[in-house]
């Protein structure tokens, strides 16, 4: 026996001092998967199938229910029809008695291989979308990523999420909400109650091998010792958050699959939230998807890693081979593998897709006419949104930064840029007309003043408009500082970025003579204003590669295929964007951004930053941050340049909340 521990001790702490190089392999080839943001209605149909909804949002709206339930669901489709049915009659006699109570049935389907979906949507048939949706996801994220994404598309007031198989049954919940009530009537806010099956603990140990009962009581040991000391059952699935707690505890979790349940309550711990516990009745029910060797290596090291101190981090070093072991010999069956948290989406951080309101041209100089469009309020605090590039123009996801019930949402496609017209014209195309376009589609729009938000070549350009225009900014908001000094240019287009993607690199410069290398953006400029369209289209398809492909900390697969979709967008990207390199974006000085940056220190900023961000590397939010000390300076620690990385999406959407409620926050008409 003493052998078989050695053994399978020494094979975990093997795993688990590997596990970040296999996890950083797969991360890199892992594809990013959008998250659905609509649900079905199978009784409204178009001529493209079932009409769509879409979903609410914890962190954007407030509770329009009484009580939301988020069913994580996993090839289920021979039981989840009697958890639905016991569901669906116990809340309808609880409407009946009260007129006042609501709610919604969230079922997420985790990218069930069976007809889960098809048994769902015909219940959803039945029932109507007021009574349940069906959240699906793309491919598998285990329980923990299932239940987060449900709880984040939620209305209700109260949040409770339950397993799939009914083993608690939903007349248990009267049990859970008369603590929460409780805590309530007291004056607190933050509540999470557990359902607890502790109280079946020696009815379990009767029925468990020996040998099982010791190493699972090790595991409870190591969880109470370094985590969640007051609660004795951390994984038991039937859980009741209200509103404030889902939002704290399930935005920042990370962990996807079966140790979730132990980050939240540690989460939870961390922001000093009431935890309660209560008995519930508990069934055991066959057809478990749990292998508990897989859940426990994939959960113990990433709880381990989040312990506060280094005492409690050299306990787990100690306990967690006990626990892992306690756990491989209860194996049942494979899961799929886990999907990084990496591959979380900016959407879930982000509002609701939204249309204009509003749309039209702005004509300017040299037969320029520019896209604006507005969205959100129309009497709401005005914001101008700065796309990047060069060259760029906007996109819909520009629009969905800023609560569209607080901020009238400004779009404007710079010159030659999206769908301004004529398209990639360099026609007076300068950073100085740029600015002066600015300015006047302020004063078409009858706007006083308002917030400046661009990232990359829009913080460039918000930076510029500032400086000039300072009493028409109310904030900036700026991401991926970028101020167009030569080393900045030189570093990614010329000999810095080049060692971090030497693949990508070979592509880019393959195209330019060896003899032409020396200046790369120089030998760029001839082809892409060559007349040759030979000349023009190759160069103008590695330039936006290059960019493309190294916009994010983890680059999409078939980056390289998107990014060559659309050639006509290549060219006019390109092409504009080395018109203002080689220009050194038409400024009097190499550093006149920075120089002039006194001028604007009185005006309230967020500075956002990927660590890893290789377009715009630090060292410029560095030096900016250095010379404006006043602006709030935040850095994503596991970001590089996209706008829609998770991470920096988020901070971008705390910043547009930040200065929702200050002075002069409304339009002028």
């Amino acid at each position: 026996m003493f052998v078989v521990t050695a053994i399978v001790t020494s094979i975990y702490i093997l795993l688990w001092v590997i596990s970040p190089i296999i996890e950083s392999k797969r991360l890199k080839e892992a594809p990013i998967v959008l998250q659905e943001q609509s649900y079905e209605d199978p009784n409204q149909t178009t001529a493209e199938g079932n009409a769509r909804i879409s979903f609410g949002s914890i962190l954007h709206e407030k509770a329009s229910l009484s009580l939301s339930i988020i069913v994580p669901a996993y090839n289920e489709e021979s039981r989840i029809t009697e958890t639905l049915e016991d569901t669906i009659t116990y809340l309808e006699k609880r409407k009946q008695q009260s007129t006042g109570f609501t709610y919604e049935i969230i079922v997420v389907d985790d990218g069930s291989q069976d007809r889960t979906v098809s048994v769902v949507l015909a219940f959803v048939k039945k029932h109507t979308v007021r009574r349940i949706k069906l959240l699906r996801l793309k491919q598998n994220h285990g329980k923990g990523g299932a239940v987060r994404k449900g709880v984040l598309r939620s209305l209700g007031e109260k949040i409770l999420f339950t397993d799939a198989d009914n083993a608690t049954h939903i007349r248990e919940l009267v049990k859970l909400e008369a603590i929460m009530d409780e805590e309530h009537l007291d004056g607190k806010d933050g509540v999470i109650v557990c359902g607890s099956r502790a109280h079946l603990e020696k009815q379990a140990i009767a029925k468990r091998h020996p040998l099982r009962n010791i190493l699972m009581n090790g595991f409870h040991f190591l969880v109470s010792t370094l985590c969640v000391k007051e609660i004795r059952d951390t994984q038991c699935g039937f859980k009741l958050l209200d509103r404030t707690a889902a939002k704290l505890v399930f935005i920042p979790m990370h962990i996807e699959r079966w140790g979730f349940d132990v980050e939240i309550l540690y989460i939870a711990i961390r922001h000093h939230l009431t935890i309660k516990e209560v008995a519930v009745v508990w069934r055991e029910v066959p057809g478990s998807k749990l292998n508990v060797a897989t859940a426990s290596l994939s959960m113990l090291p990433p709880i381990g890693l989040r312990f506060p101190t280094a005492g409690a981090h050299a306990k787990a070093r100690v306990l967690l081979p006990i626990a892992a072991l306690s756990c491989a010999l209860m194996s049942m069956r494979q899961i799929p593998e886990s999907e990084s948290a990496h591959n979380e989406c900016a959407e879930d951080n982000m509002y609701p897709a939204i249309e204009p309101y509003n749309t039209g041209y702005l004509s300017v100089s040299e037969g320029h006419q520019l896209y604006y469009e507005e969205c959100g309020n129309p009497h709401g605090k005005p914001v101008l949104i700065v796309h990047g590039g060069p060259g760029s123009g906007c996109r819909e996801s520009m629009r969905c930064y800023h609560d569209p019930q607080i901020y009238r949402i400004i779009l404007l496609d710079q010159r030659g840029s999206g769908r301004s017209k004529p398209r990639g014209s360099l026609l007076q195309n300068t950073t100085w007309h740029l600015v002066d376009d600015m300015e006047k589609l302020r004063q078409h729009l009858r706007v006083d003043r308002w917030q400046v938000f661009g990232g990359s070549w829009g913080s460039t350009l918000s930076l510029t408009y500032a400086i000039t225009h300072p009493s028409r900014v109310t904030e900036l908001i700026l991401r991926g500082i970028f101020t167009l000094r030569k080393k900045e240019i030189d570093f990614f287009y010329q000999n810095g970025a080049n060692f971090l993607f030497p693949d990508r690199w070979e592509a880019f410069v393959n195209v330019i003579p060896i003899e032409e290398r020396d200046d790369l953006v120089l030998a760029y400029h001839k082809r892409l204003n060559s007349s040759d369209p030979n000349q023009r289209m190759p160069a103008a398809l590695a330039w936006t590669t290059w960019e493309k492909t190294t916009s994010n900390l983890c680059p999409a697969k078939n980056a390289e295929e998107k990014s060559m979709s659309d050639s006509e967008f290549a060219e006019t990207f390109a092409r504009i964007e080395n018109h203002y390199f080689i220009n050194k974006g038409f400024f009097s000085s190499d550093t006149y951004l920075i120089d002039n940056v006194t001028k604007i220190r009185h005006i309230p900023t967020v500075i956002v930053q990927g660590r890893y961000d290789v377009v715009c590397p630090m060292q410029t939010a560095w030096d900016l941050h250095k010379a404006f000390p006043e602006a709030e300076f935040r850095v994503v620690q596991t970001a590089g340049h996209s706008a829609l990385e998770p991470g920096i999406a988020e901070e971008l959407v705390r910043a547009t909340k930040k200065f929702e409620s200050s002075s002069n926050s409304r339009s002028g008409h």
